[in-house]
């Protein structure tokens, strides 16, 4: 079974979506389930200069 963790990066405002953005980076072993608008994580990833890859369904 693989091992998954549930993540919210917190106050929209705050520094929780650059968190998650920047813990994206390093390798992990299981999926991460980040709860979250995915438009926030991905303007935080382009503003840092930092690849994300954002699939919408957990089932992916």
């Amino acid at each position: 079974m693989t091992a998954r963790l549930a993540i919210t990066p917190g106050e929209p405002a705050g520094i929780g979506p650059e968190l998650v953005v920047k813990l994206a980076q390093y390798p992990r072993d299981g999926a991460w389930i980040v709860i979250g608008d995915p438009d926030l994580l991905s303007r935080h990833a382009a503003r840092l200069g930092l690849p994300l890859e954002i699939h919408l369904d957990a089932q992916e």
